[in-house]
């Protein structure tokens, strides 16, 4: 599926999909994630992984 498909599918602007792929993408609503999960078919906790910071300068 392109980036194209997956935000058409998904309702999410493309530019943001493609963002995301790249890695440059920090916060993301919730709203998205619900949305990705429901076109991919899956739970969110087999979507998110939780890091842990060491301090307050890695959460930049």
């Amino acid at each position: 599926m392109s980036q194209r498909e997956f935000a058409r599918a998904t309702g999410l602007r493309q530019a943001f999909i493609n963002d995301m792929c790249n890695g440059k993408t920090k916060q993301i609503p919730v709203e998205n994630i619900v949305s990705i999960c429901s076109e991919l078919n899956i739970a969110i906790h087999e979507l998110m992984v939780l890091e842990e910071f060491d301090s307050e300068e890695e959460r930049k």
